[in-house]
């Protein structure tokens, strides 16, 4: 009776790092979304202030994008 709980705790346990784990993953993809789309915002902000006019936005958001995926590209390969 005794190792039946220990292995019914143990799996309980397992059940409750894996969701924890899937949560914490599903909120880091979350904000970094978020925080991807404000820095796209600032960075077109700040570049229209120095130019003094209105840029093409389409243009500048995939330049942004671009360069968001190539940080993210090269910090995902430092880390492997």
């Amino acid at each position: 009776m005794r190792r039946d709980l220990q292995t019914r705790a143990e799996a309980d346990i397992a059940e409750l790092r894996q969701r924890n784990a899937e949560q914490i993953g599903a909120e880091r993809d979350r904000v970094l979304s978020e925080l991807s789309g404000q820095v796209k915002g600032i960075a077109i902000e700040l570049a229209e202030k120095v130019v003094g006019a209105n840029l093409d936005r389409e243009a500048n958001l995939r330049l942004i994008e671009d360069y968001i995926n190539s940080v993210e590209s090269r910090s995902a390969t430092r880390g492997r």
